[in-house]
């Protein structure tokens, strides 16, 4: 099953709904867009919180010593080649109640530690990606196993959601005059401008560079604010740039155009 989530309100009720029922979640996203946070805040801190830096054994022994406790998996991008990790994965995601994961192949631990080489659990999974890769028969049966999110905010959901938490007025506000000319922002960028404000440090072209707006756009979005005549901003934007007439025009209605792509209504004012 999958389906495609674009807002912070929505993702938090549908995790809440399926962590507490017996569905597995898989949650895919853009980097920076605070899965993690979210997943935390909707599951109340419950569960065992792992991320990708493990080993396939490593898991087992958790999964055992953790039996049906609520597992949260973060940043598995990087376990897609490890055949053991899916086919524990695989295992213990099975839509039945009552799971059975097993470790085949010899290890020093089984045994000794009192980790036995098959045992039965309950548990369910809240599995965070920032990409998923349906690269074989395992992982796309992992995938069956549950419900697939895809989470798609825009600009604007992000930078509402950053709100309710971020207090550098400055920062957001300016952040906010330029998110009409992107397509997705980090949540992470606010706190690194806000951090180099307070460092005196040229915040504002860090901020514009993240987001992928160059001098040019830049300049244009700044005459577009003045209360000046069409001719004056064209003369002024050629003494600056060296660019004609007709540059001028083509490159408005490409910004333009940016601006506009993909934005809904909801998006065109700020709450």
């Amino acid at each position: 099953m999958k389906t495609t989530i674009s807002t912070y309100h929505e993702l938090q009720r549908a995790v809440e709904h399926f962590a507490s029922t017996a569905s597995n979640i898989i949650l895919v996203g853009e980097p920076g867009l605070a899965k993690t946070s979210i997943v935390k805040k909707a599951v109340n801190g419950s569960g065992k919180h792992l991320d990708g830096n493990l080993s396939a054994f490593e898991f087992y022994k958790l999964l055992y010593q953790h039996q049906d406790e609520l597992f949260v998996l973060d940043d598995v991008d990087s376990l897609y080649g490890d055949r053991a990790f899916i086919r524990l994965l695989k295992q213990a995601c099975q839509t039945t109640p009552v799971k059975t994961v097993s470790w085949r192949t010899r290890h020093s631990d089984i045994g000794d530690e009192g980790v036995p080489s098959e045992f039965e659990t309950t548990s369910r999974f809240v599995i965070i990606a920032n990409d998923w890769r349906t690269l074989n028969r395992n992982v796309a049966a992992i995938e069956d196993r549950g419900i697939l999110i895809h989470f798609a905010p825009s600009p604007e959901d992000i930078h509402k959601y950053v709100e309710t938490w971020f207090d550098d007025q400055e920062v957001l506000d300016f952040v906010w005059r330029w998110l009409p000319y992107v397509r997705s922002v980090s949540a992470r960028l606010y706190i690194t401008a806000s951090q180099l404000r307070e460092g005196n440090l040229d915040w504002q072209r860090t901020v514009l560079d993240t987001m992928g707006i160059d001098s040019n756009n830049r300049l244009l979005v700044d005459l577009q604010a003045l209360d000046i005549p069409t001719e004056a901003k064209v003369e002024e934007y050629a003494r600056q740039t060296g660019r004609s007439r007709a540059t001028y025009f083509r490159d408005l209605n490409r910004l333009m155009e940016r601006r506009n792509r993909d934005r809904s209504t909801d998006g065109e004012s700020k709450s």
